[in-house]
C-alpha cells in the first residue's frame, strides 16, 4: 500500500497527540501531494510555525482555525476558487501571504495578522471581525466589502489598498463634530501609511478628509498618520486600598 492510499482513511480525522507533536516536521519533509492530503486532517490548534507551503498547493475549504502559523510562508498558495479557508482565531503573525489565491470570503475572524504581509491579495467580502492588524502590510490589497468591525490599523501600510464598501469600526461621520472625527482617526489609524491611490469607503468621506489633514507627507510622497502618543497616567483614589495609576482612556463619549 503506497503512502497516498494509506492516508485516505485518515482524511478529516483529528491528529493524535503523537501526530500533533510531529506534524510540522512531517509537513516540512512532505512532497506537495502528501502535504495537500495532510492538510485535510483536522489541524485545528496545531503548531505550524515557519512551515513553507508548496507553490500553488490547493487549500480550498481547509480548516486552519486556531492554527499557529507564525512566520509561515503561504505566498502563492491557492486557497480555493469555490469557497474559502477558515482562519478564525489563527495566529498568522509575520506570515507571508503575498500572491496567495484566497478565493471568496476566507474567514479571518479574530485572526492575529500582526506584521503579516498581505500585499496585493483579493480579500473582498472576507470577514475580519476584530482582527489584529498591527504592523501588517496591505499594499494594493482588495478589501472591498469586507467586514472590519473591531479592527484597528496601527502602523499598517495601506498604500494603494481599496476599502470601498468595507464595514469599518463605528466611524460614521454623521452629526459628529470635527474633534470627534480627529479622535477616531488617531485611535483607529495611528502610524498608518497610505497614499493618494488608497480608496476609502464613500460613507467615511469626512474621516478621509481628517486622515488627509492630520497625516504628514513623507519624502516619497506617501502619507502617514502620526503614531499615538503615550497616554499620561492618571491617579484614581481607592477606598481603603490607597491609589492606583491608570492610563487615561477618556474619549469624547466617556471611558474608552
Amino acid at each position: 500500500m503506497d503512502e497516498e492510499a494509506a492516508l485516505d482513511p485518515l482524511l478529516g480525522s483529528p491528529l493524535s497527540e503523537a501526530e500533533r507533536a510531529t506534524v510540522k516536521t512531517t509537513l516540512d519533509a512532505a512532497d506537495p501531494s502528501t502535504f495537500a492530503r495532510l492538510l485535510c486532517r483536522d489541524l485545528r490548534g496545531a503548531d505550524l510555525r515557519g512551515v513553507r507551503f508548496p507553490k500553488y498547493i490547493p487549500l480550498e475549504g481547509i480548516d486552519l482555525s486556531r492554527v499557529d502559523l507564525r512566520g509561515a510562508d503561504l505566498s502563492d498558495a491557492s486557497w480555493g476558487c469555490g469557497y474559502g479557508v477558515d482562519c478564525a482565531d489563527a495566529v498568522l503573525a509575520g506570515a507571508d501571504l503575498r500572491g496567495a489565491e484566497l478565493g471568496p470570503e476566507c474567514d479571518f475572524t479574530r485572526a492575529d495578522l500582526t506584521g503579516a504581509n498581505l500585499s496585493g491579495l483579493q480579500l473582498n467580502g472576507s470577514p475580519f471581525t476584530t482582527p489584529r492588524f498591527t504592523g501588517a502590510t496591505l499594499v494594493r490589497a482588495d478589501l472591498t466589502n469586507t467586514s472590519l468591525v473591531g479592527a484597528k490599523f496601527a502602523d499598517v501600510d495601506l498604500r494603494g489598498a481599496d476599502l470601498t464598501g468595507a464595514r469599518l469600526p463605528p466611524m460614521s461621520p454623521w452629526n459628529r463634530p470635527k474633534a470627534d472625527l480627529a479622535f477616531l482617526v488617531e485611535n483607529f489609524f495611528p502610524g498608518a501609511r497610505w497614499d493618494t491611490s488608497t480608496r476609502w469607503p464613500a460613507d467615511l468621506a469626512a474621516c478621509a478628509e481628517q486622515l488627509a489633514e492630520r497625516s504628514e507627507i513623507l519624502p516619497d510622497g506617501t502619507r502617514r498618520v502620526p503614531p499615538m502618543p503615550p497616554r499620561p497616567a492618571r491617579t484614581v483614589s481607592m477606598v481603603s486600598t490607597g491609589t492606583m495609576d491608570l492610563p487615561d482612556q477618556q474619549s469624547p463619549w466617556g471611558v474608552w
